[in-house]
């Protein structure tokens, strides 16, 4: 006699999770990818925690850090002993001092700041610099104040090829004649100055020694230093401010590692390397003609350093400096990413799509890189510095080329054109991309000194062609998703139109340096803007989710159930099933 025996079931190969489509192949890709991304998500974090707070440092123990104008005497005699010289911005310098190469050009002042961190650290000696106000017209000798410099109808020009702090040290100082130590820095005053300049059309910007010799041709009164100053100029043609103002010594600054065995001494360079007449300041007269004293206020100067580093005053062609102290933003960074992960994590899961899937840890991955190019551009040399800068142009056309895509393949319909717009996006997405990293070939995107990274730059056309490009890709994904989407349309165009709003107006704003948009940290802005797009569309119902189903089951009449791996009932509606 036969026994009635129970039809044995095949394994269930269903996830955990509520979502249903993971299966076989898919499963183990998705896994795959979120894995994945754990990793590069969890390098991101360690990166971000570690090396500003110098747990981990890179340093190169025979590199010379040097700026951009270094002398090409002393670059000559310090290759000479075995160093490889290279060339970094003002704020890459700053960063080289954190964690970076064991030997570096600075002046004494950022020398003895930077002890705090290196107590090892020594310092030798170069030249004098001082900041001056020169010109070919006699009358700035009459500048004997900061209020003589306003009351004039002069042209004054700022060389940005010399750091700003230096620069703004002489716009900011007030002594006390007499008095040891009275020298007081307020950041608020240098920029009221250069406000008050600005307004009244008398302010003039470069970095490069052509345009301060341009400037110097054309009788302005030039900020800069007095050895860059002559060396655009005959000293005997130039005259000079005698304001109150500062010099510094610069010198090399040594990084002693922690076993003196591997410690890397240089020789001093010989006295007579340096021309007299290429450094004004290496005579104690000049300096006393031009009313330069060293800095005798550490402590306040390190305040106005304080001050100035988390203040994004503005002035000049790109009325912007950049920020050079990091703290907040590194703690904003690490936060974000934290965001990111949670995100990833919970959207992989409540997509139904594995095609989502993907576009979501993709998404979440590209944004994780963008926050590393923040962090770590300023702390690279030279080319890779540009490139982690060219980055930024990446998620903003690739995360709506996401977006689209993603609509279209959630959508039940497409138009007619769909093919074509597609490959039209994707073509002009790489056009853009070869523009973008090419920019030091054809300046298109940025204009700044060619093969340097300044902190001044002017936009190309090719910057505004890349957000007219922006603004095409947004109107094709308006056109695919009122094309696809079969619910209610003014919620759907509501809730594009606030983030086309948001968009259009944070990034002008941006693009035309006002002051209150300028101040945010654009990267952060642009993640957080990314990511409530995402919810925006997913809430809409433009991106099926799996989530909800628990309420619809309990509304649902049909005899429906969910299943987990052993085959015990997790979500079952309000009819039972049928029997089987």
């Amino acid at each position: 006699m036969a026994t009635a025996t129970t039809p044995k079931r095949p394994p269930n190969r269903f996830p955990s999770s509520p979502a249903v489509e993971s299966v076989r192949s898919t499963w183990i890709q998705d896994w795959l990818s979120h894995l994945v991304f754990a990793l590069l998500l969890g390098v991101a974090v360690l990166t971000l925690i570690f090396v500003p707070l110098r747990t981990v440092s890179f340093q190169a123990r025979n590199a010379l850090a040097v700026p951009n104008d270094f002398d090409p005497w002393l670059t000559q005699f310090f290759q000479s002993q075995g160093l490889a010289v290279e060339s970094h911005s003002e704020w890459s310098l700053l960063r080289q001092l954190r964690s970076g190469a064991n030997f570096i050009i600075t002046t004494e002042t950022t020398a003895n700041v930077a002890k705090v961190a290196e107590p090892n650290a020594s310092f030798l000696p170069l030249y004098p610099k001082s900041v001056v106000l020169a010109s070919k017209n006699p009358q700035v000798a009459s500048v004997n104040n900061l209020r003589d410099l306003l009351q004039g109808k002069e042209k004054v020009y700022l060389d940005q090829g010399v750091a700003r702090l230096e620069l703004l040290s002489a716009l900011a100082l007030t002594t006390t004649p007499g008095s040891e130590g009275g020298q007081t820095f307020s950041s608020q005053q240098a920029s009221r100055l250069l406000q008050k300049l600005h307004s009244r059309g008398r302010l003039e910007t470069g970095s490069s020694p052509e345009e301060l010799k341009r400037a110097l041709a054309h009788g302005y009164f030039c900020l800069t230093t007095d050895n860059r100053s002559v060396a655009s100029s005959p000293s005997r043609k130039l005259h000079y401010a005698k304001f109150p103002t500062v010099t510094f010594m610069e010198g090399l600054w040594s990084r002693h590692p922690a076993h003196p065995s591997t410690d890397f001494r240089l020789l001093p360079p010989p006295t007579n390397l340096l021309d007299p007449a290429s450094y004004p300041s290496l005579s104690p007269s000049f300096q006393k003609a031009i009313n330069a004293t060293p800095i005798d206020n550490l402590g306040q100067f390190k305040q106005f350093t304080w001050e100035q580093s988390l203040s994004n005053d503005t002035f000049g062609a790109s009325w912007e400096w950049k920020n050079t102290n990091e703290a907040y933003q590194i703690g904003a960074f690490i936060a974000l990413l934290c965001l990111l992960s949670f995100w990833a994590g919970w959207r992989f899961w409540t997509t139904i799509s594995p095609y989502v899937r993907r576009a979501v840890l993709l998404q979440a991955e590209i944004l994780s890189l963008w926050i590393l190019a923040r962090i770590i551009k300023h702390s690279l040399p030279g080319v890779y510095e540009r490139y982690a800068w060219y980055y930024y142009y990446v998620p903003i056309y690739s995360t709506l080329t996401i977006l689209f895509l993603v609509i279209a393949h959630s959508s039940r319909r497409l138009p007619p054109t769909y093919r074509s717009l597609r490959t039209f996006i994707v073509a002009l997405g790489t056009v853009l991309m070869l523009m973008v990293f090419t920019n030091d070939f054809h300046h298109l995107l940025l204009r700044f000194g060619w093969g340097e990274s300044r902190v001044d730059y002017e936009y190309g056309p090719g910057y505004y062609f890349y957000y007219l490009s922006v603004l095409i890709l947004f109107v094709s994904i308006l056109y695919v998703a009122l094309w696809s989407f079969k619910g209610n349309r003014t919620r759907l165009l509501a809730a594009l139109g606030v983030l086309f709003a948001f968009a259009v107006t944070y990034s002008l704003a941006y693009t035309f340096r006002v002051p209150l948009v300028r101040a945010t940290e654009n990267v952060q802005i642009y993640c957080i803007f990314f990511l409530l797009a995402w919810e925006l569309l997913f809430f809409i119902g433009l991106i099926p989710q799996n989530r909800g189903y628990t309420r619809f089951f309990k509304k649902s009449t049909l005899p429906m159930e969910i299943v987990d791996r052993n085959w015990k009932p997790r979500y079952v509606t309000s009819t039972p099933p049928l029997p089987g």
